[in-house]
């Protein structure tokens, strides 16, 4: 299977299970699970806006403690990648959220990412 089907079959798999879910619950478990597959990462994480409309991480439950304290203390505030994926409606590379050259010594990356075992990050809407 080429790597544009995987991605195309994991969307539709992604959006059955959104929308076959009932009430407030969906099924992250396997919405992240159906991520992974379509795209090598070492980690997913689900940033909500609401109901502040602050950031914050609120899923998986499996997710770093380090990772979600630093993010939802202070580092959300640095979340350019999150904010750009929003305000362009479609998904953004860490890279080309901030301007050139800046994403590599950002804090985002240097205090969230890093610590994390982490070096590249992309967003979704």
């Amino acid at each position: 299977m080429t790597k544009s089907n995987v991605v195309a079959s994991a969307s539709a798999e992604i959006s059955s299970l959104i929308q076959a879910a009932k009430g407030d619950s969906l099924p992250f478990r396997q919405i992240f699970d159906a991520i992974a597959k379509a795209i090598p990462c070492a980690q997913v994480v689900l940033v909500s806006s609401l109901p502040r409309g602050g950031l914050q991480i609120v899923q998986p439950s499996n997710c770093p403690e380090g990772l979600v304290k630093g993010y939802n203390r202070s580092l959300h505030e640095e979340d350019r990648l999150t904010w750009q994926a929003i305000m362009r409606g479609k998904p953004v590379r860490g890279a080309n959220s901030w301007p050139s050259g800046e994403y590599e010594g950002s804090r985002y990356v240097q205090e969230l990412l890093e610590p994390a075992g982490l070096r590249c990050a992309a967003a979704g809407r």
